[in-house]
């Protein structure tokens, strides 16, 4: 027999609003643009798209954009599950359509152990950051990494066949200092409701 008790959670949650609105910061066009969006190039709202992801991409320049942005949510997902598991949930983002970039995406992530989030403060050598503090910089350092992926990618330019494995290549859009400062963490008393999406570790 053993006992769970002195292994009882006490869940944290961190709010996090990403504010795209700056097109300085968040181009709207080439390897830089796309933004970041839960929402891949084939969803539209007969699938599991996200608010705001209602129709498809009409152009394939479109469809690259929210690939990229795809791209981009992917990487966040994978760095805030880098030191423990991490839940997303309650997921919300402005995105008028499927040719249309992100201007905003607000989640919660969950944490049963936060008190592994710990990492150094890339302004501050020596100095370790945890809590919102880490959330942002993980967050920030994901936004403005550059990675290159084979994706399905809806090609709505070509009618016989619309979905093609491609190369896609998502260029930092900015620097990591200026897409933190366009990252705002705070501690949540709850998850709240809504979509939920597991990182994966």
């Amino acid at each position: 027999m053993f006992s769970l008790k002195g292994d009882t959670f006490h869940p944290t949650y961190y709010r996090v609003i990403i504010d795209m609105s700056n097109a300085t910061y968040y181009p709207t066009s080439g390897a830089t643009g796309g933004g970041v969006t839960p929402n891949p190039s084939e969803v539209d709202g007969t699938r599991y798209a996200y608010s705001g992801g209602s129709t498809k991409p009409t152009t394939n320049a479109a469809a690259l954009l929210r690939e990229r942005g795809n791209i981009r949510w992917n990487n966040v997902l994978l760095a805030l599950s880098k030191y423990t598991q991490a839940e997303i949930m309650n997921i919300d983002i402005t995105e008028a359509n499927g040719d249309a970039q992100a201007t905003a995406l607000g989640f919660t992530v969950k944490y049963d152990r936060d008190a592994f989030n710990r990492e150094e403060d890339l302004d501050t050598a020596g100095t370790y950051l945890t809590g919102a503090n880490c959330i942002k910089q993980m967050v920030a350092v994901a936004i403005s990494s550059s990675h290159t992926e084979k994706r399905r990618v809806f090609q709505p330019a070509d009618t016989t066949n619309e979905d093609q494995m491609i190369n896609v290549t998502a260029t930092a859009p900015n620097t990591r200092t200026n897409i933190e400062g366009t990252i705002t963490v705070e501690t949540s008393a709850t998850g709240g409701s809504g979509i939920e999406e597991t990182a994966q570790e």
